[in-house]
């Protein structure tokens, strides 16, 4: 019984200094690596106690499930937060909740478009949301701090769908026979956007049969593109000498890695041919495909060993001849979600904006042709 009594101490210490701790420190940067180790303490407390307690009893089970529980919640509020964020901030609270919502058409599938714009040509429409709630933590304070949204998907609204599913953690909603030129919208709440990391909290759903051609944004009547970025930041330059109205020959120049290559460039932006040079030697490459023949949400296809996807049409992009209209490439590793970066592509100037691997990539300069 002393043992027991000496564990029970100890664990009464323990989740006394993490309290303690919370009430405290309200700077969750420096104090990360304090919970760490006072969750390692915990699961150390956790094996000597169903190691050294012999005597299995409810009562003893019971502490251990319940000292289980409060590491779980704690873990999770620990993974949740970044360096140098209050718990009083905002970012921290929305960073609690889990938050996915995907597009289903008849064959195929995306995340929602920032724009909130969505066309389609498919007789289904689907948007399933699923959200994962913090836990529920036995520390007031804490719990009112993350717990703040007791129910996400009030206030959505829509016209009638032809399905319909609500639960705590999921909304869904179908349409079916969806016809050319139908049309409708899906308002979302502010917080429910935020959280999905759109800028709109409406999405615009339109039925349509005409699509952009991959064709339609090469870089034309272009002499010369310079760009900022590039692999060591000191700026990339491209110089077109045109084939025909279809292809053209790219000569490109990194003039900070010392890297040049030249590649054919065909209609359906179609990399046919590319050579390379830098101080390692030469290198080939063939067929990377830029655009799709057709620029529709959710397209998906390879690029040596990427995947590439469009995630966004007619997203407003501030360029050097203003505001213009841009397909939106999110280029992914399908082993890695983590790694991945963002091309922007105009009608008539090509790719304008590159963001990815730790660079960016802005064109500030374009030279046409006489």
């Amino acid at each position: 019984m002393k043992k027991n009594a000496m564990i029970l101490l100890l664990l009464i210490i323990i989740m006394g200094g993490i309290i303690n701790s919370i009430n405290e420190n309200n700077k969750w940067g420096k104090e990360k690596l304090k919970f760490n180790i006072i969750i390692n303490d915990q699961n150390n407390a956790i094996d000597y106690m169903e190691k050294s307690v012999e005597d299995k009893s409810l009562e003893h089970s019971t502490i251990v499930e319940e000292l289980k529980h409060d590491i779980e919640n704690y873990e999770y509020l620990i993974n949740k937060l970044t360096e140098r964020v209050d718990i009083h901030s905002l970012e921290v609270r929305e960073r609690a909740y889990e938050v996915q919502a995907t597009i289903n058409t008849d064959n195929l599938t995306f995340n929602i478009p920032s724009n909130g714009i969505v066309e389609i040509d498919s007789e289904t429409f689907e948007l399933d949301i699923h959200i994962k709630y913090p836990p529920k933590f036995r520390d007031t304070v804490i719990d009112e701090r993350f717990n703040r949204y007791t129910n996400l998907f009030e206030g959505i609204t829509h016209p009638l769908p032809t399905e319909k599913v609500v639960t705590e953690a999921e909304y869904k909603i179908r349409y079916e026979d969806l016809t050319i030129g139908d049309s409708f919208d899906i308002k979302l709440p502010y917080y429910l956007s935020n959280l999905l990391n759109i800028d709109q909290s409406t999405i615009h759903v339109v039925v349509t049969d005409k699509f952009d051609s991959g064709s339609d944004y090469m870089p034309r009547n272009i002499k010369k593109k310079v760009y900022t970025g590039g692999y060591e930041g000191e700026g990339t330059v491209e110089e077109f000498t045109y084939i025909d109205d279809n292809s053209c020959i790219i000569q490109v120049l990194d003039t900070g890695a010392s890297l040049s290559f030249k590649y054919s460039f065909d209609a359906n932006l179609m990399i046919t041919h590319k050579k390379g040079e830098s101080d390692t030697g030469i290198f080939d490459t063939y067929e990377r495909i830029k655009l799709p023949e057709i620029i529709r949400l959710g397209e998906t296809w390879e690029d040596l060993y990427w995947y590439r996807k469009i995630t966004g049409v007619n997203m407003d992009i501030e360029t050097i001849w203003g505001t213009l209209k841009a397909v939106e490439v999110t280029s992914f590793d399908d082993d890695n979600p983590d790694n991945w970066s963002r091309y922007y592509y105009t009608k008539e100037l090509g790719e304008v904006y590159f963001s990815g691997y730790g660079m960016e990539d802005v064109l500030v300069e374009v030279e046409l042709i006489d």
